[in-house]
Formats: structure tokens, sequence, C-alpha cells
């Protein structure tokens, strides 16, 4: 079953999402949904350099939630 808050990004997303942390898309070399989380949508994310990075991406502004999720 897949959680109403999961959801799959564009690439175009998750690069705009690693420029802002200083991360070039031309140094990504691979990024996999990855299954199990509940409320945040999570990404391995590959580097050319061997490093390996978790990308977290919450759930659009305009999906509602509860109360104590806002702000996660």
């Amino acid at each position: 079953m897949e959680d109403m808050f999961q959801r799959s990004l564009r690439t175009d997303q998750i690069a705009a999402m690693l420029s802002r942390a200083g991360i070039d898309w031309n140094q990504v070399t691979d990024a996999v949904l990855l299954d199990g989380g509940t409320f945040n949508s999570v990404y391995r994310v590959a580097l050319t350099n061997g490093s390996k990075l978790i990308l977290k991406a919450a759930p659009p502004p305009e999906m509602p939630v509860l109360r104590h999720e806002h702000g996660l």
C-alpha cells in the first residue's frame, strides 16, 4: 500500500533540492526512491566521488496534514 504522503519527484526537482545544498546534478550518478518512509519521500543519492546521500522531501504544501505535522 502506498502512503498518501509519498511522492515520486521529477529529476529537475531532485536536482533543484541538491543544488540548494551545494551539489551540482553533474555529480549525481544515481537517485533511487527508497521504501519505508511514512511522512517524507526518501531518496538515496550516489555521487561521482563514491559518496552516498539521503534526500528527504516533505509532502507538497497543499497536502492536508495534522496540526503537529506542519513544518516537519
